[in-house]
C-alpha cells in the first residue's frame, strides 16, 4: 500500500502544471489615438497566435492620457500580478506611470517612438523603436539639400511634442539653419483643439521656407487642410506618424504636399516579408510601423518568458542581451538603456494614392 501512495505522490507531482505568465498589454482603445491601439493589438494577437497563445494577454485602455494610464498600470501591477508589460505607445502615459515599473521592478516594453526622458524612464523600461532625434537629424538633412534657411514648426504640447522641437532646433542649429517660430496646440483627453488656422498665421508671418508639423493623424490632417484653405503655400515636414491610409484617404491629392521622415530597414528581410504577409491575411491590410514593432516586441518578450519564468530580473537581462534580432521592423540591437539601435530613416511622401520613398 506505501508503495501506491509513493507512486500517487509523484504522479500528482509531475502532473502541476508552471504557474502562467500573463503580459499586461497598456494601450489606447479610446480617445485620440485609438487607431494605433488597434493596430499595436493586432501586432501582438498575431504574434501570440503564431507562438502558441501560451502567455496570458490582459489589456487595459490607457487613452494616451497620464491620469489614465497611471491607474491602469496600477491595475495591471496589483491587481492582475502581470510578470511583464507591453505599452504604452504614448510619452505622457509612459512617464506618468514610469515609477511604478521601477518600484515592483517589472519590465516593460514600450510602444512609442522614444525621447531622452523615456530613455531614462529606468533600468525595467525597454523601446525598441528609434530615438526621435534620428527623425530630426533625417529631415534637416533634407532640408539642407532643399536649401531651406528657415523653418518654422507647429506641435502637440505634451513631452512629444516638446522634446521633438527641442530635438529639430538643435539640428537645425548645427546646420545653420534658422528657427522661426514655434506654436503648441491642446489635444487631452479634456481638450480637442481642432482649430489650428491663428496657430498657422503666426507661423506663416514669420516667413519660414517650410513648416515642420507634429501631432496625431487627425491633427495632422486638419493641419494640412488649414494651411490650404488659407493658401500658406509652404512645403510641410513631418514625422513618421503621416504614413496613414486616413491621409490618403481624407487629404487624396493634397497629401502629396507633405514630405516625412519614416524609420524602416529598406531590405526585404524574409522575416519582413513573412510578417507582412501574415498580417495581410489575418486583417486584410497592410501593416504599419507600430504593429510590427508590436509585433517584434511581443515576441522577444516571449522568448525572454520562455527561458525565465516569472523571474524579472532574469526577463530584465535577457531584453538587454537582445543583438541582431532579425524581426518584422528590421535587424535590431538593444543598447544599455534598454534602447534598439536603428539607424534607417528614409525620407518619404505620397504619390498617386501611395506612400513613396523619395529619398
Amino acid at each position: 500500500m506505501k508503495h501506491y501512495v509513493i507512486l500517487l505522490v509523484l504522479l500528482l507531482s509531475c502532473t502541476q502544471t508552471v504557474q502562467e505568465s500573463t503580459i499586461g498589454i497598456l494601450i489606447p482603445q479610446t480617445g485620440k489615438a485609438a487607431h494605433l491601439g488597434e493596430e499595436l493589438l493586432n501586432g501582438i494577437q498575431l504574434a501570440a497566435k503564431e507562438t502558441g497563445n501560451q502567455y496570458k494577454l490582459i489589456v487595459e485602455d490607457d487613452k494616451c492620457d497620464p491620469k489614465t494610464g497611471v491607474l491602469a498600470t496600477q491595475k495591471l501591477l496589483t491587481v492582475d500580478d502581470v510578470d511583464a508589460i507591453l505599452g504604452p505607445i504614448c510619452t505622457v502615459s509612459l512617464l506618468a506611470s514610469a515609477p511604478y515599473i521601477e518600484e515592483t521592478q517589472t519590465p516593460r516594453i514600450t510602444l512609442g517612438m522614444v525621447l531622452q526622458a523615456t530613455a531614462e524612464a529606468g533600468d525595467y523600461h525597454f523601446s525598441f523603436l528609434p530615438e526621435m532625434n534620428k527623425q530630426m537629424t533625417a529631415i534637416t538633412n533634407y532640408a539642407v539639400e532643399k536649401n531651406y534657411s528657415s523653418i518654422a514648426a507647429i506641435a502637440i504640447d505634451d513631452d512629444l511634442g516638446r522634446e521633438s522641437i527641442a530635438e529639430l532646433k538643435q539640428a537645425l542649429d548645427t546646420n545653420n539653419i534658422m528657427f522661426t517660430a514655434e506654436e503648441y496646440y491642446v489635444n487631452s483627453l479634456d481638450t480637442q483643439e481642432t482649430d489650428f488656422r491663428t496657430y498657422l498665421m503666426k507661423i506663416a508671418n514669420k516667413d519660414p521656407e517650410a513648416i515642420y508639423i507634429l501631432g496625431y493623424v487627425p491633427d495632422s490632417i486638419l493641419l494640412v487642410k488649414q494651411a490650404e484653405e488659407l493658401g500658406i503655400n509652404l512645403p510641410i515636414l513631418t514625422w513618421n506618424l503621416y504614413q496613414d491610409q486616413n491621409v490618403i484617404d481624407q487629404l487624396g491629392k493634397l497629401a502629396e504636399r507633405v514630405v516625412y521622415t519614416y524609420p524602416e530597414d529598406p531590405k526585404d528581410l524574409p522575416r519582413k516579408i513573412a510578417f507582412k504577409q501574415a498580417y495581410l491575411a489575418e486583417y486584410g491590410e497592410e501593416p504599419g510601423l507600430y504593429a510590427a514593432n508590436a509585433y517584434d516586441s511581443y515576441m522577444l518578450l516571449a522568448k525572454a518568458l520562455d527561458t525565465c519564468g516569472n523571474h524579472s530580473e532574469c526577463i530584465k537581462q535577457k531584453l538587454y542581451n537582445i543583438e541582431g534580432y532579425e524581426g518584422a521592423n528590421g535587424y535590431l540591437s538593444v543598447d544599455n538603456r534598454g534602447i534598439g539601435q536603428r539607424e534607417e530613416v528614409s525620407i518619404k511622401t505620397a504619390r498617386n494614392g501611395k506612400f513613396v520613398t523619395i529619398n
